[in-house]
């Protein structure tokens, strides 16, 4: 009683942003976040889920997520106003590839971890390589500052939003305000309610084949700033990885640009990255045409060819209804056979117990002298190497077969025309003469499952072998490459080249239309055979291979000169550089290998680097010095990567990039 009587009570008032609403409740100093909370909720009374709901300070900008830490230890006092807002809001995200889309972000927690929840939903892997920029504001000042807490206003847009028990970090709503001119593809991201859409099942056409042009609108406000100057300041706009959305004045609503912003490009996969390959290939495509990245003539053409070879891949897959992608089209069909194999009487029986069988619908022909062709429709059984004919499915049962004949050592010849849809099967039995029989299958599935099953028959192999599949497999991917080698492009489609849409302005400039559509297409006859995947792995493999294409150049002033001196430092993935302010040319360089120790003054926003034979001491003159701070410690945190699947280590991340302490000290070995 004594204890209690010691406590300090005080009405402690909270919005709640859902219901736009003030509430006061009695609590004491002693009392623990948790607590605060669960009062809150019964003084309320209303049957709502209220998981999803945390503390906000906004004079602190600061989350109170420790349930456990008492009143007086967050030096929360009566005059502190707190909301109680969900932790999860909307935001609407714009892809490397200018598409943009509502997603539902947590706001609590770092940067870091958003993106890595976002990724994660979008299917693309090593999340630790984007990170969140602001985009550039064209409002007043004063929306600036009404924008650096979470108002009334802004939080009762929370109200038509329903707490989600699942912590799902994407809405997949889709704004058609903002929407680019090519929006079929987004169909599948689109839905008419904000917490309904579970990202891991939709099928990801949408982020790996992105539309050529967006809109104007976007058009212009990429095109808007294009001096180098103004490409510097552009990275002043990188949110902090270590501190949460709202710590950092993004609100609900906000627009924000997911991109790759290191450099360092990990283990890209042609099976497991084509989102990813397709939203880094959509970044640089779009920093060349905007000339953020410099490149000569030459590299130019390459560039435009390879945009216009998957240009016209996608154009002549979209008319013949066709996917562009090999291996999409093999798993798709691999899909189908499942689905095919597992339904009642068709197909495959591999019940425990069961020999495998396969059996359908065929047209057969049994080839003789003198006889005309005329193929005819039977029920066609292969089990344990014996292939049978019925006239129908229901003479199974009754064993009454027109015939039957061993398949062991049989010869299989395909005779297949893709482009005319033929799909035969020539089959010699050992029994019989050079005749055989023909047995026409209507589809590529089909055909693939029956002459896979005579293969192996030939090896004197059943179905039950585990080769079956992989030769399935082999035979839709066979069939494939057929199909796309067959497929024609218009010649007229060929010369058909917007050169605007492949190369940059100042290329324009110096060629005539015509010219450079015939540089374009005499330079796409050397990737004509490429995939679109493949012809995209090429297109960021020829910028990795550009001088200066990785690096993050920031102003800044060293210590000891004088005030309007300001020297250009670049930061690559491996370095940092010094290069000259007007030709940007490098003057020097100190490689992450030679660094001994990095000190961080964030008193003085000061880096101060010692390498093995000198010492770099230098502050930004227009970005923070936790910008620069941070690239350096990501791509430190990136070199330490190995090969094989590695989850991302976030305390590593933070110790590197965060600047936990005022004067914090990192060693590094060479």
């Amino acid at each position: 009683m004594e204890e209690s009587s010691q406590v300090q009570f005080f009405n402690l008032t909270i919005y709640i942003t859902t219901l736009s609403i003030d509430k006061k409740i009695k609590v004491g100093g002693n009392y623990d976040i948790g607590s605060v909370m669960l009062k809150l909720v019964e003084e309320l009374g209303i049957p709502m889920d209220w998981s999803d709901h945390a503390l906000w300070w906004p004079s602190k900008k600061r989350w109170l997520l420790q349930h456990r830490m008492s009143l007086d230890a967050c030096s929360v006092q009566a005059d502190s106003n707190l909301y109680f807002t969900p932790t999860h809001k909307v935001l609407k995200i714009q892809l490397p590839d200018l598409q943009y889309y509502d997603m539902r972000v947590d706001f609590s927690v770092t940067v870091f971890n958003a993106v890595m929840y976002l990724c994660n939903d979008l299917g693309i892997r090593h999340p630790e390589e984007l990170s969140l920029m602001r985009v550039p504001s064209t409002k007043s000042s004063a929306r600036k500052k009404q924008n650096a807490t979470v108002t009334k206003k802004d939080s009762s847009i929370n109200t038509s939003l329903k707490s989600n028990d699942s912590n799902k970090s994407i809405s997949g709503v889709h704004d058609e305000s903002d929407s680019l001119s090519t929006t079929g593809q987004n169909q599948a991201l689109t839905s008419s309610r904000l917490d309904t859409l579970n990202v891991s099942v939709v099928r990801p056409e949408a982020l790996a084949n992105s539309p050529l042009t967006p809109s104007q609108e976007i058009l212009r406000a990429l095109f808007k700033n294009s001096s180098f100057s103004d490409r510097v300041k552009k990275n002043s706009n990188w949110l902090d990885s270590s501190r949460s959305l709202m710590e950092q004045d993004i609100v609900e609503g906000d627009t924000v640009q997911l991109r790759f912003k290191y450099h360092n490009i990990f283990q890209l996969n042609t099976k497991l990255d084509e989102v990813r390959i397709n939203q880094l290939y959509e970044q640089i495509r779009w920093s060349t045409l905007t000339e953020d990245i410099d490149c000569t003539d030459e590299e130019m053409i390459q560039f435009a060819a390879l945009q216009f070879h998957i240009y016209l891949i996608g154009k002549c897959d979209k008319k013949s209804g066709n996917r562009s992608n090999d291996n999409d089209d093999i798993d798709a069909a691999l899909s189908d056979l499942q689905v095919s194999l597992e339904g009642a009487g068709k197909g495959l029986n591999q019940d425990s117990g069961t020999i495998p069988e396969l059996c359908d619908y065929l047209k057969y022909f049994k080839k003789q002298r003198f006889a005309l062709k005329s193929f005819k429709k039977c029920y066609c059984v292969v089990k344990d190497m014996i292939l049978a004919f019925y006239k129908h499915k229901d003479d199974v049962a009754g064993g009454q077969a027109i015939a039957k004949f061993s398949l062991k050592g049989c010869q299989v010849t395909p005779d297949v025309n893709v482009s005319k849809g033929k799909y035969m099967i020539k089959l010699v039995l050992p029994s019989d003469d050079d005749s055989g029989h023909l047995l026409l299958c209507e589809t590529e599935l089909q055909y693939a499952q029956w002459m896979a099953a005579f293969r192996l028959a030939s090896r004197n192999k059943t179905m039950a072998d585990s080769s079956y599949d992989p030769e399935i497999s082999s035979i839709l991917a066979f069939l494939s490459m057929q199909r796309r080698k067959q497929t024609p492009i218009d010649i007229g489609l060929q010369t058909d080249v917007q050169p605007q849409d492949f190369v940059n302005g100042t290329f324009l400039k110096k060629y005539k239309t015509k010219q450079i559509a015939h540089m374009i297409l005499e330079q796409r006859s050397s990737f004509a055979e490429l995939s679109t995947v493949d012809a995209k792995l090429k297109f960021i493999r020829i910028w990795e291979a550009l001088p200066g294409c990785t690096t993050t150049c920031f102003y800044v002033k060293f210590r000891n000169q004088r005030k309007e001196a300001t020297e250009l430092l670049g930061v690559t993935y491996n370095s940092i550089v010094r290069m000259d302010p007007h030709s940007h040319s490098i003057l020097s360089t100190w490689r992450f290998s030679t660094m001994k120790s990095w000190n961080v003054n964030w008193e003085i926003r000061e880096l101060q680097i010692e390498f093995d034979e000198s010492t770099l001491s230098f502050a930004c003159s227009i970005n923070d010095c936790k910008v620069i701070h941070e690239f350096i410690g990501g791509y430190i945190y990136l070199s330490m990567r190995k090969e094989g699947h590695q989850a991302a280590d976030e305390e590593m991340f933070h110790k590197l990039t965060g600047g936990w302490d005022n004067a914090l000290q990192y060693h590094f070995s060479g």
